[in-house]
């Protein structure tokens, strides 16, 4: 019987809740409509009718366009045409991924009651009840398509009062929760470490700048919440109440806008899930100095989880990522995110990755395990919240199956000691086996990807299930034997037994053999149902007997089946703590092993820790860019030494384009990166003083969408670096102030080079084509002056690659425009105007210094002059020493 509801067509007046008065002539189901409108205004809703989600009005018109759908109408409102599309209920999960991914928020609007109960409710016009079951936004995904499985999925939500500022982020598909103080210097950074799909900001009514802030530098869906009076106080008691206990304490020390950013954020959850919220774990405080800071703009410039085109291909995360499993891919995703600054903790993770690296055949069988894995708390969100099946019982008894494969090989093991922190994971992976013993039990070979299809209860599991099923395999045994007797008895083989929803089972032959069965023995036994052309359709009372029975005994089974499935759902949320555990475990097992496995096949090397400003890599190399070479077959990638120190802070590296400055650049602050982040590194030998934030000026362009140029942008990351940079930063910096003209570039990058040197004390390497710069090295003394070595051979340079010590020849740019394929006609008129413009500035020098000789020696004629003059017997003694004084420092003005 069909969904459908029948009954909109009726008219009726929309009424003003504040006047009462009559608004506009329409029908139930446009007032309905627009009622549930009203209520999720900032949502695109979609209005289950029947076997469709309808679209009217402007979320109708905005739907088509996006989706690529035709845009039609359905009846009249105040006598136009309504908009309207609609997509499939059966095959929606495509149009709402689309519909995330450009940062809607969708309301799913159902049906709550068939036609039927609505007539027996309020009579024949009675209007099917509906209601928003569900907000989809792009922070609070679930489902499988939905979601990238390396990347966590994470609501943040902002909470400002001042320049205190409270985070909180959640990603509802894992149940992870974090805290965090902030304060408004280091927000975007936070931001952009957290790389949230939607961010809440607690603000009040005339306060939006920090949303227009924010929608300007991240691509993510910005939505504010109205800061209602409720205080910290209250906030906490509403969190314990959500989590059962009755005080923070146990979960560590919260910040007051910690505690109420994680309240604003986890009723909003439960306002998106209509109060149907998955098991969400205690919320983690993430202290500010924990992690590296990295700013927006480094991360971008350095491609650490995406390259320069917004893609992952080419980044750094791409390049090292060997994960088996979807928590390990997001695990490392995390970590390099966020660099550790506690060497204890860097080096409990640097100790798992060097007992996978000397321990190969436990290494390989760890991984060989891990592939069989599978995302536990993915799996384990969805089941929770009902939106799961037995396919996801299947990932989460395979995930303990793995971890329990897990656990025998490492307490099995006999030749190497477990480091501590491994032998932590360990005891964390055997806390499921009584729940892997009910779904191994439980879970039959092929399965349906949804409950209500049946048939995932293994036989034997439930006595009750396995006889309804009988009774429904003897009703089908007795159709069968039932078509062939009536073969028999009509002497027609073409008779056969089927079954379709509408009509249950029948039999059918075709209109030729029609009159044929009418003619037969007992013919009036067979009831027509239907004549359609070629065949007709008939039953018997035995054969609708037989049929109830079946299609009873199947809807008694499902219902067992979903019986079954809650019960056992019931049970995964009692053990959701257990689960995440072993899932953490899983991940933290995956990430070492890998970066073991990649450490071995790339020769990667232990990073030594250290707690000042030393940054020694000896050796280093840029992981992507070598392995695009090998990739591509392009040779050797050449490796480079970095060295600052205390007394040598600074490194000024000159040399032409395309000789490498940029990549080594790079390639020392990825190697910090991953050395922080716990990770084997791609050199021969790194010694590292702890980083605690990292700066990048590195590349440039437009930012035309805020009217800012090239050198406009430069000089605001410039300012960031110059305003945040202390002692323990690492600052690179590559080409600053090229973006305007000479003289102004130069003197701008001399007064940063000062104020590096001088007031930030950071380690830096600084790149840059004003040769004139060296000239500094005089008078800083931690600056060194560095540059890549070339090679002159038969009128054209060859890129050696290397960092040397000394300064660059020259630019040779010239030579690189050579090699870009510029027409010699052009280079050799260049190569005439270079030379025209290095012997007028030689000639200017030339007279500039005769000038000045000129100068001085007038100066000196006239001292002497002076000199001569004095009648030394007259002076006093004191006289004598302020004349003598006097002379002296008129002989310094003059030499300088």
């Amino acid at each position: 019987m069909s969904n459908y509801d029948n009954s909109e067509q009726q008219a009726l007046p929309l009424v003003s809740k504040e006047t009462g008065e009559s608004l506009l002539k329409t029908t139930p189901m446009f007032q309905q409509f627009l009622e549930l409108k009203t209520q999720n205004e900032d949502c695109l809703l979609f209005f289950r009718m029947g076997d469709f989600y309808e679209l009217f009005f402007e979320d109708a018109v905005i739907a088509s366009k996006e989706l690529d759908i035709a845009l039609t109408s359905r009846g009249k409102y105040d006598g136009k045409p309504v908009p309207m599309c609609g997509v499939p209920f059966h095959a929606y999960m495509p149009y709402l991924e689309k519909l995330t991914k450009k940062n809607y928020k969708i309301a799913i609007c159902e049906q709550v009651e068939t036609p039927q109960e609505a007539k027996m409710r309020g009579g024949t016009k009675a209007l099917v009840k509906r209601e928003v079951l569900r907000i989809v936004t792009p922070g609070t995904l679930t489902e499988e398509i939905l979601l990238d499985a390396n990347k966590n999925n994470f609501l943040l939500c902002i909470y400002a009062n001042k320049n205190n500022i409270g985070l909180s982020w959640l990603d509802i598909s894992t149940g992870e929760i974090y805290t965090q103080k902030c304060i408004e210097n280091n927000l975007f950074s936070s931001i952009s470490r957290i790389k949230p799909n939607e961010i809440l900001i607690i603000e009040d009514l005339e306060d939006n700048n920090l949303k227009s802030s924010i929608e300007k530098n991240f691509e993510c869906t910005v939505t504010p919440v109205l800061r209602n009076k409720i205080d910290y106080k209250k906030a906490g008691k509403l969190v314990c109440i959500h989590y059962g206990v009755k005080t923070l304490d146990a979960f560590g020390k919260f910040e007051t806008n910690e505690v109420l950013a994680c309240w604003y954020l986890l009723d909003y959850v439960s306002m998106t899930q209509k109060g149907k919220l998955p098991p969400i774990r205690f919320p983690v405080s993430i202290k500010v100095d924990s992690s590296m800071m990295i700013d927006n703009s480094t991360r971008k410039s350095l491609e650490i989880n995406q390259n320069l085109s917004g893609g992952i291909k080419g980044s750094l995360i791409d390049s090292i990522n060997k994960t088996l499993t979807a928590t390990g891919a997001r695990r490392l995703d995390k970590d390099i995110m966020a660099p550790l600054t506690d060497i204890k903790e860097i080096n409990n993770r640097l100790d798992m990755i060097e007992f996978f690296i000397e321990s190969d055949y436990i290494r390989n069988d760890v991984r060989k395990i891990l592939k069989s894995s599978a995302d536990i708390d993915r799996a384990k969100a969805r089941v929770s919240l009902s939106r799961g099946g037995p396919r996801d019982l299947k990932s989460i008894y395979l995930g303990i199956e793995a971890a329990l494969g897990l656990e025998n090989i490492l307490l099995n093991m006999k030749e190497k000691k477990l480091p501590s922190n491994l032998k932590e994971l360990t005891k964390l992976l055997s806390k499921c086996n009584s729940l892997f013993e009910i779904l191994k039990k439980l879970l039959s070979d092929n399965l349906p990807l949804l409950v209500r299809d049946g048939g995932f209860v293994k036989s034997g599991y439930s006595k009750e299930l396995d006889d309804i099923i009988s009774l429904r395999d003897k009703s089908r045994t007795h159709i069968v034997n039932l078509e062939a007797l009536e073969r028999k008895k009509t002497g027609l083989n073409s008779l056969k037994i089927k079954y379709n929803n509408a009509t249950g089972h029948f039999f059918e032959v075709t209109q030729l053999q029609k009159d044929k069965l009418l003619k037969t023995q007992n013919s009036d036994r067979f009831i027509a149902r239907q004549s359609l052309k070629g065949v007709a359709r008939f039953v018997t009372d035995e054969l609708s007997k037989l049929s109830e029975s079946i299609i009873n005994a199947a809807n008694e089974a499902i219902e067992i089946e979903i019986k079954i499935f809650e019960e056992i759902k019931n049970t995964i949320i009692d053990n959701n703590k257990e689960l995440s555990d072993l899932s953490y475990a899983i991940s933290r097992l995956d990430v070492a092993s890998s970066l073991a496995e990649i450490s071995v096949l790339h020769n990667f090397v232990r990073p030594k820790i250290l707690n000042d400003q030393t940054l020694n890599i000896k050796g280093g190399r840029h992981p992507s860019v070598e392995f695009s070479m090998i990739k591509n077959g392009e040779g050797q990638f050449y490796s480079n030494n970095c060295n600052l120190s205390i007394k040598d802070r600074i490194w000024l590296i000159t040399g032409p384009n395309m000789a490498g400055k940029s990549t080594f650049l790079r390639q020392n602050a990825i190697i910090t990166i991953l050395a922080q982040s716990g990770s084997y590194v791609p050199a021969d030998k790194v010694e590292i003083g702890v980083v605690d934030s990292l700066f990048s000026r590195v590349g440039s362009s437009d930012d035309l969408a805020s009217g800012r140029s090239t050198f406009m942008v430069e000089m605001l990351e410039t300012a960031s670096i110059l305003n945040q940079a202390g002692k323990k930063s690492l600052v690179i910096m590559d080409e600053v102030g090229r973006g305007t003209s000479t003289y102004d570039g130069l003197s701008i990058a001399w007064a940063i080079l000062e104020y590096l040197h001088n007031k930030t004390k950071s380690r830096t390497l600084f790149a840059t084509h004003y040769h004139e710069l060296t000239n500094l090295s005089k008078s800083l003394s931690n600056m060194s002056c560095h540059t890549m070595k070339v090679k002159d051979w038969e009128n054209k340079i060859i890129f050696l690659y290397t960092v040397i010590e000394g300064i660059a020849k020259g630019s040779y740019g010239i030579h690189v425009a050579s090699l870009a394929g510029v027409p010699s006609e052009v280079l050799n008129r260049a190569k005439n105007i270079l030379e025209e413009f290095e012997n007028k500035n030689l000639n200017n020098k030339i007279i500039s210094k005769k000038n000045t000789d000129k100068n001085i020696s007038n100066d000196m004629m006239s001292l002497i002059s002076e000199m001569k003059s004095l009648d030394l017997d007259s002076l006093t003694p004191k006289e004598a020493l302020d004349k003598l004084y006097f002379f002296m420092n008129k002989i310094k003005s003059i030499d300088n």
